[in-house]
């Protein structure tokens, strides 16, 4: 089928069945273990937990695609949506709040679409126990678009080691806070090489609001900034980055920062 259905609330519901609409499967976990290249999974309105970890790549041009209806949150799971050595997958829509873990999970992955989702309060405000919403880690052409991420318990948005050419565009990050010390960004990126961070408002965060650390070739260009607890964008030891057109205002220190090695950016 071109199209997989989960909902819970529907008394048909099993997740031994077909995941047709007459007989959904009942949760989001099911569906991201079946689904394959070409098929979108509709999730109807509910409350859902449970970790939902991809057994099967997308193709190119024809990914899995998982969207929210209205209504759908994930909530209280140890990660809402892990994506581990899996490729051409699509995320949309989710409210994600209250998980264990990181809000949503990228590791070793390729052409990743995460859009229009909110996560929230994800890990816990205890040393060893912080967690970021979105976490994108050794992975390349991921695109984190219009999403909101709030209130976590670390940088709302991390790209980190050797991941390449990711966008973060056009994302809200807020009130992210470890709390009981002062790390926690808007949009954290360190290492990889080719990021691109466009038209996100990052306000109101713990630390920074944008951090660059130990990685290069970034282009950082028209976003908005403002009262943050440390820099307003913060470059450190990372060279050969473009930061253009950008808007910051009253946060705590420098407004744009640069730093160690940065060089010529």
């Amino acid at each position: 089928a071109s199209v997989l259905f989960v909902d819970q609330g529907n008394p048909a519901c099993s997740d031994t069945g077909s995941g047709t609409q007459t007989k959904p499967y009942c949760t989001i976990v099911k569906a991201a273990v079946v689904a394959i290249g070409g098929q979108t999974v509709q999730v109807a309105a509910g409350t859902y937990t449970g970790t939902a970890s991809f057994g099967h790549s997308g193709d190119p041009g024809n990914p899995i695609t998982v969207v929210a209806g209205p209504g759908v949150v994930v909530d209280g799971a140890g990660k809402a949506f892990s994506i581990s050595a899996k490729n051409h997958i699509v995320i949309q829509g989710f409210t994600v709040r209250n998980t264990t873990s990181y809000g949503i999970y990228v590791f070793g992955a390729n052409d990743i679409t995460l859009r229009g989702n909110q996560v929230s309060t994800a890990g816990q405000p205890v040393d060893g126990l912080t967690r970021p919403g979105i976490y994108v880690n050794s992975s390349t052409s991921v695109h984190v678009l219009g999403n909101t991420v709030d209130h976590n318990t670390d940088s709302g948005i991390v790209v980190t080691n050797e991941s390449t050419g990711v966008e973060v565009v056009g994302n809200t990050a807020f009130a992210n806070a470890r709390g009981y010390t002062r790390a926690a960004a808007g949009i954290d990126i360190r290492g990889g090489s080719g990021i691109t961070v466009d038209g996100n408002v990052a306000h109101d965060n713990e630390d920074s609001g944008i951090n660059l650390t130990t990685t290069q070739g970034n282009t950082i260009a028209g976003n908005v900034v403002y009262a943050n607890g440390d820099h307003g964008i913060d470059d450190r030891d990372s060279p050969n980055s473009a930061i253009v057109g950008n808007t910051v205002v009253r946060n705590v220190t420098a407004g744009i920062n640069l730093e160690g090695t940065t060089g010529s950016s």
